[in-house]
């Protein structure tokens, strides 16, 4: 699912493309700065735990960015880092990768927002 909100319109937040994911064995959520200036969330089910095109798709999701926030639990939060390392041999984009549990896309929001200032 996706879904858009209204971000203010700032000329760091374009010239920033970032975003944020938290990751765990249910779910991920993708909050990432759009072309438009607004925030889009991205809610990811997962289907099985073990199944490795779960962090593909976060990581499709994701896309190229400037600047990345990782979050969630060690084991998963290390996997999608290293998905997101393989898939664009920068690891200079990942700007936080800690460990965390429970996020909400409100909070996601907030960290974008700190990252796209």
């Amino acid at each position: 699912m996706i879904e858009t909100r209204p971000a203010e319109a700032t000329t760091t937040r374009a010239a920033m493309p970032s975003a944020v994911a938290y990751i765990d064995d249910e779910h991920a959520i993708v909050v990432k700065n759009l072309p438009d200036a607004s925030i889009g969330v991205i809610d990811i089910p997962c289907r099985k735990p073990e199944d490795l095109s779960y962090l593909v798709r976060i990581v499709d999701e994701i896309g190229p960015r400037r600047r990345v926030a990782i979050l969630g639990p060690d084991r998963l939060r290390l996997e999608l880092e290293r998905e997101y390392v393989t898939l664009y041999r920068r690891p200079d984009l990942l700007v936080d990768v800690e460990e965390s549990d429970g996020e909400t896309a409100a909070h996601l929001i907030d960290r974008l927002e700190e990252l796209s200032s």
